[in-house]
């Protein structure tokens, strides 16, 4: 509530306030948007065990035909969550996929490692806690890092940066989880390249035109929180159907984690490549342009 009144009291008014009018919120859109993640991550989660096969089965079978009716019903929307004008915008999808990939290969890993600290090593919460802190000390120095590397690299050489980072902590956890340097040590490298990648998917991803700052703005953050959601759900996929869950006696959940490494280093041979010289709205000069102004009849 403090923050929100201040906010209120010292952000300066848009320059296009006033240009639209009020709308209602597009809630149709929303909740078949959520109740499709949720489908999915539920569907996953059930789908392995014999007795929830079928569930889970339907369940994944009603996330494709929630995502269809989203974006049907957000398409014929008043006030669209994924407005055509924005979306458009290379840029923009470019800093959608790399906050994705970057909750996606990070925030996975380390529920993995969370638990097969705990349930397999018998660590107490205090020592599994104690062993990650690296990680979220380790984001602010990448985010603090992140603008002096784009000056050289650019957005999308900092994002493939971050991202190699996040992959070689990764599939280090293969070999070295079980030791007692190595979860600290990796949770430091992948916080650092969290930071890097997502402060260059930010940027990137909003740099559009005033009017749709806050479009892309809710854009990444909601890819962030998908990646989250969707990572962790595929990779205790992953793990439970090849060594099972971490528990005691249980192997260390190898493939997950080198699933979440190879997914981190494909985006970051992709955000390497070398783009063609063609114009993209918000990174040439050219931002993607607000709507026509309405007047009033």
């Amino acid at each position: 509530m403090a923050l929100a009144a201040i906010i209120a009291r010292t952000a300066p008014p848009s320059e296009d306030s006033g240009r639209d009018r009020p709308r209602s919120l597009n809630l149709g859109a929303s909740v078949t948007f959520t109740a499709a993640v949720m489908a999915f991550v539920v569907g996953a989660t059930l789908i392995v065990p014999p007795g929830g096969r079928l569930a889970g089965g339907l369940l994944l079978a009603s996330f494709l035909l929630l995502t269809v009716l989203f974006v049907a019903i957000d398409r014929r929307a008043a006030a669209p969550l994924l407005p055509r004008e924005v979306t458009r915008a290379a840029n923009l999808r470019q800093g959608a996929w790399g906050a994705f990939l970057n909750t996606a290969t990070t925030s996975s890993a380390v529920t993995l490692v969370t638990l097969y600290l705990q349930n397999t090593l018998r660590r107490t919460p205090l020592q599994a806690a104690a062993a990650l802190l690296p990680f979220s000390l380790a984001v602010i120095g990448g985010s603090a890092l992140a603008p002096r590397l784009q000056r050289p690299l650019g957005p999308r050489g900092t994002m493939a940066i971050g991202l190699l980072a996040i992959a070689a902590a990764d599939i280090a956890l293969v070999w070295g989880a079980a030791a007692a340097w190595a979860v600290p040590l990796c949770a430091a490298v992948a916080g650092g390249g969290i930071g890097l990648s997502s402060v260059a998917a930010t940027g990137v991803g909003t740099d559009v035109a005033a009017y749709w700052r806050g479009s892309a703005s809710g854009i990444i953050n909601t890819a962030a929180q998908l990646g989250t959601a969707v990572g962790i759900a595929i990779l205790l996929l992953v793990a439970a159907a090849t060594t099972g869950t971490p528990a005691p006696g249980i192997a260390p959940p190898r493939l997950a984690w080198a699933v979440a490494a190879l997914t981190a280093a494909a985006g970051a041979a992709v955000f390497a490549r070398p783009r063609r010289a063609t114009p993209s709205p918000g990174l040439s000069g050219r931002r993607v342009a607000p709507p026509p102004r309405q007047t009033a009849r």
